[in-house]
Formats: C-alpha cells, structure tokens, sequence
C-alpha cells in the first residue's frame, strides 16, 4: 500500500511479515529510504547475475547487509537507504516486522519533467479555463495510493 503525505511517499506492507519472510528482489528508479519500524529486518542489495524476461533476478549474490532494529531492540540505526537502480530484497527477522519505503520526487515516479527529444513536439504547460496550470508529464504514468507499479524499472 502506498501512502501519500505532502510530496512524500511512503509504502507500507499491508500486513506484518512473519519471520524469514522475503520480500524478493527489486529495483527503482529512484531513491528511497527504509526503515524499520516494528521488529527487525534484513536489507541486502544484491549483485545480479541474470533476470528473467521480466527484469526480476533469477542469480544472484549478496553484495551487502544491513540489520535494521526497531523497539527495544533498537541499536544502532533503523533506517537503510537504497539507491535507485540497486538490487534489494528484505527479509523479515522477527514475527511482527514491519518496514516503510519512504521517498520523494519533483514528479510522480522519477519521470523527467521535460523528457529528452519532446520538449518541442509536447505542449507540456497548460492553464485551464479555471486559470489552473497543468504540467503534461507522462500519461502513461498512473499514481494513486493504490497503484505504484510504474515505479519498477
């Protein structure tokens, strides 16, 4: 589930993980930060070998970890940032864990505001009849808080 705070954006499981459970392998385009905020996890960016036709890792290696603590087994930092186009996978290391991606973006989904090529052929800028300007950015691009798969590369 992805919530909505200002031009921030924050994803939350929609349930608790149990311990061992693995959210499997995936990038961004972007950067975002995660944090643990019940329980403990573990955030490894992965050294990809080979996808499938999909894009997700089918051979990978742990390129490195980080253990993220929340409560009263906090010790040391319950935040892990990650940046866009890396690898990652969590795995939950308590029952009860929870974790929030949180980021945030000039545009929905890291889309360039004046893509490359069609700054001439695009009428971008509009105002409305209400005198409300409206920027183009790409309509294939849907965000809601519900809808966020746009947003894998």
């Amino acid at each position: 589930m992805e919530k909505i705070s200002g031009n921030i954006f924050i994803r939350v499981p929609n349930e608790p993980m149990k311990a061992g459970q693995v959210v499997v392998g995936h990038q961004h385009n972007f950067d975002h930060t995660t944090f643990c905020v019940a329980g403990g996890l573990r955030v490894d960016i992965l050294d990809v070998h080979e996808v499938n036709a999909d894009g997700n890792p089918i051979a990978a290696t742990i390129a490195a970890s980080a253990e993220l603590w929340a409560g009263d087994n906090y010790t040391g930092q319950n935040w892990q940032l990650i940046q866009k186009g890396k690898f990652h996978q969590i795995t939950a290391l308590t029952d009860g864990t929870v974790y929030q991606c949180v980021y945030s973006h000039r545009a929905p989904q890291a889309i360039s505001m004046w893509p490359a090529g069609q700054r001439e052929e695009r009428q971008l800028l509009k105002r409305d009849d209400a005198g409300v300007l409206w920027m183009r950015i790409d309509e294939k691009i849907v965000q809601d808080s519900n809808h966020f798969g746009a947003s894998y590369v």
